[in-house]
């Protein structure tokens, strides 16, 4: 899974969000790998990010949190 739009980016946090089933078929699919991207994009020094850029990255955290959310127990994070 490769979120690529604000709204794939908050259909996949809102999912998350949901319960722990949803969680684990996101994860299972591959989605933290780009949410950690869209949450941890690198800026050039001395650059300063576009409102887009960092809308995207603190979508992409919140999505990334929901998913880790309740880790351990219910899901499975990594192979």
């Amino acid at each position: 899974m490769q979120p690529q739009k604000p709204v794939d980016i908050c259909a996949a946090g809102n999912l998350a969000g949901d319960c722990a089933e949803f969680r684990s078929t996101l994860v299972a699919n591959g989605v933290l790998a780009p949410l950690a991207r869209l949450a941890c994009q690198p800026v050039a020094p001395g650059a300063m990010p576009s409102g887009t850029d960092v809308a995207a990255a603190a979508t992409g955290a919140w999505a990334l949190s929901n998913v880790v959310k309740g880790a351990g127990s219910e899901v499975k994070l990594l192979p």
